[in-house]
């Protein structure tokens, strides 16, 4: 078992707060682990996958994106893409002050939150980083965006940044798990929001993922999805080869959905992260 805290960290010049929570486990502690979650969802969307790792030994943290869950910020707005960088710094700043800053520490970011940890990365390379876990990082999109929404997307950030326009992601499309996928429908904290900056900062952030990829030094673990309906595994692929890290890793599940952690096969995407971790001597 481990015990579950949870944080709202004051972060912006309004005084707003981005949401944290944690699960920390009894006993000694192996590394610390931050978690990030991808679009329109939020942290406890990976409550599961967390006190998996806790049980396991692992300090586990996850927080809510501006424009998520209880973070502070209109849903599915964000102001640049960079304002994920700087939350993200915050966050990380907090968890030293609360953790020993001796102990390893591993980024995890599944979907959106696997590109933003892939940019941070790229941003802070001298960042304190033992390796890097990316779940089905958004290199690439899979659904395709009619070409009306792309061109409003375009013209709404000049002249109504904050306007949201529905995103076209489908639950069934993320796992396999009915019964997980019926919970969503019910999920307050969910969203169906996106506007102009979050569209367009993703696609800037693809694209200097792939131009900047050699300067990623850092031990990497990429799991991706065989059946991939929402970001596009083939991108992803195509990325892997151009990471500079002389510790990297990339493994498909051939007939998982999007979302591999929430998936029927997860226990066998979580051992495999743990295997990983042993090979970083974590």
């Amino acid at each position: 078992m481990s015990q579950r805290s949870e944080y709202y960290l004051k972060c912006t010049p309004d005084n707003e707060s981005i949401y944290i929570q944690r699960w920390q486990p009894k006993g000694t502690i192996r590394a610390t682990i931050l978690m990030t979650h991808g679009v329109a969802e939020h942290s406890d969307c990976y409550h599961l996958t967390g006190e998996a790792f806790a049980a396991q030994g692992f300090d586990v943290w996850s927080w809510d994106l501006p424009g998520h869950g209880k973070s502070y910020g209109q849903r599915g707005y964000v102001s640049s893409f960079s304002e994920y960088m700087e939350r993200m710094l915050n966050v990380l700043t907090k968890i030293r002050e609360l953790t020993s800053t001796d102990r390893p520490l591993i980024l995890f970011g599944h979907s959106l939150g696997g590109l933003i940890t892939f940019q941070f990365a790229l941003l802070n390379p001298d960042a304190k980083v033992s390796g890097y876990c990316l779940s089905s990082p958004a290199f690439g999109v899979k659904i395709e965006v009619p070409f009306y929404k792309d061109q409003a997307a375009r013209i709404l950030f000049h002249i109504a940044p904050k306007l949201t326009i529905p995103h076209q992601i489908i639950y069934e499309d993320l796992s396999r798990d009915t019964d997980l996928i019926k919970t969503y429908y019910k999920d307050p904290l969910r969203h169906s929001k996106y506007s102009a900056p979050l569209y367009l900062g993703t696609l800037d952030a693809m694209k200097t993922a792939k131009v900047r990829a050699d300067e990623f030094k850092k031990p990497v673990f990429i799991q991706a999805a065989g059946q991939d309906r929402v970001v596009d595994t083939l991108a992803t692929q195509e990325l892997f080869p151009l990471i500079g890290s002389t510790h990297k890793k990339l493994k498909i599940y051939p007939e998982s959905l999007h979302e591999i952690y929430n998936d029927t096969n997860k226990q066998e995407v979580i051992d495999d992260l743990l295997h990983f971790l042993r090979e970083l001597n974590i």
